[in-house]
């Protein structure tokens, strides 16, 4: 394994305990996830598939001057996390933004949203989004995705495997690609339940591949204002992780994932491409 390597996967292991830790709390005090939510004006959320691009589109919405930025230590989702669960206590004086992808299996709760919230659901090609779950994520929030939102995506194989002899007899390749399919699947849930102008579907290689107009279209979704610079800290290479797989892997997701995300994707907007 190179240096490269060793390090993207040591990057989020800071946080995983603190994220275990957050996960302790709900479990010895159970509670809603987004108990607080509606002592906010306005809020926004972004979610979607882990390693979509949500911590990116969230980053760009808090350099709004319209949004408050409540983040301190520098992991805005689980601040974010501990704001909304009644963790944490906060004062709004702006907007704000939250990013909610930790929801999980708890999805339902968006029930909850008041009616002047906003959801942005991001979407990405499953090759980019897996490689990135397998290669640059820990093990234990994998397991946590899985569990979570993959257990009923496996095949008849993988699902006899998994009832015989446990997560261990499944790999992070067929893990990755059974959370991915779970959690896709949320946003027809959300199509189905909440108001239609309550949401908007992104494509994440349109945000960077168009940003301007599906930038502009998603901050007047939101009703922010948008910085004039914003659009520059995208940039076209973080939609090439999906080169690193090999054939027989590519071949696996793809038979597995590209029909559900073509599908996804016609929730999405579709912007005309950038001039």
């Amino acid at each position: 394994m190179s240096v490269r390597s060793l390090l993207s996967n040591l990057v989020p292991h800071s946080s995983v305990k603190e994220w275990e830790r957050f996960h302790q709390i709900i479990a010895n005090n159970p509670r809603a996830l987004l108990l607080a939510l509606n002592r906010f004006q306005k809020p926004i959320l972004v979610s979607g598939c882990q390693r979509s691009g949500t911590t990116a589109l969230a980053n760009l919405l808090f350099r709004s001057p319209d949004i408050d930025d409540y983040r301190i230590r520098g992991n805005g989702e689980l601040e974010g996390a501990e704001i909304l669960s009644g963790i944490r206590p906060y004062e709004q004086h702006r907007r704000c933004v939250f990013q909610t992808t930790y929801l999980d299996g708890r999805f339902e709760e968006y029930l909850s949203m008041p009616k002047d919230a906003r959801l942005v659901w991001m979407l990405r090609n499953p090759e980019s989004v897996i490689y990135s779950l397998v290669h640059n994520w820990a093990r234990k929030p994998l397991d946590r995705l899985f569990e979570s939102c993959g257990l009923d995506q496996l095949t008849p194989a993988e699902s006899t495997r998994h009832r015989r002899l446990g997560k261990w007899s499944l790999s992070p390749l067929t893990k990755a690609c059974a959370a991915y399919l779970g959690k896709t699947s949320h946003l027809f849930w959300i199509r189905d339940h909440l108001p239609r102008d309550q949401w908007v579907a992104v494509d994440y290689d349109h945000l960077v591949t168009q940003q301007a107009s599906t930038l502009k279209a998603i901050f007047e979704f939101c009703n922010v204002s948008l910085p004039k610079d914003v659009a520059t800290q995208l940039h076209a290479r973080s939609t090439a992780k999906h080169k690193g797989w090999r054939s027989n892997q590519r071949a696996y997701i793809r038979e597995r994932c590209n029909d559900f995300y073509q599908l996804a994707s016609r929730e999405t907007l579709h912007m005309v491409p950038n001039k």
